[in-house]
């Protein structure tokens, strides 16, 4: 499962929004917009090793279940 699907299917998972999601990575003091964010869930943009990052902080799982190809 490529990297975008794995985030937006964990995001959804926890009913979460996308602007929800983008909220709790910004609390963490990583930056992400709303767009860059769904651009990552589509598959048009990657995540940098440090936005994975917050991005799994965000959703409380490790950056290991984000980029895992399984």
């Amino acid at each position: 499962m490529a990297i975008g699907h794995r985030i937006r299917t964990l995001r959804e998972e926890r009913n979460l929004k996308q602007y929800e999601l983008a909220e709790r990575i910004r609390a963490s003091g990583q930056e992400i917009s709303i767009s860059f964010l769904s651009k990552i869930e589509t598959g048009q943009k990657s995540p940098s090793i440090r936005v994975a990052a917050a991005i799994a902080a965000a959703l409380a799982v490790t950056l290991d279940d984000i980029v895992s190809v399984n």
